[in-house]
């Protein structure tokens, strides 16, 4: 409950499905990537790259 899916309004199901899509791939971006404070919820992790994304831009394109 991260993204908060049950306030979600998509009534299309493709576009359900796509957005899941892209909500497993961000939770799975987050959990690769490494923050000042070794034990953060994803949605704290989620607040600290919005306080400061230049921050955390360079570890988001080196994920492998």
């Amino acid at each position: 409950m991260v993204f908060r899916e049950d306030a979600s309004h998509v009534l299309n199901k493709n576009a359900a499905q796509s957005l899941n899509i892209l909500r497993k791939l961000a939770l799975a971006v987050l959990k690769g990537m490494t923050f000042d404070k070794p034990r953060l919820s994803y949605k704290n992790k989620i607040f600290s790259f919005g306080l400061k994304p230049e921050r955390y831009l360079g570890q988001l394109f080196e994920i492998r």
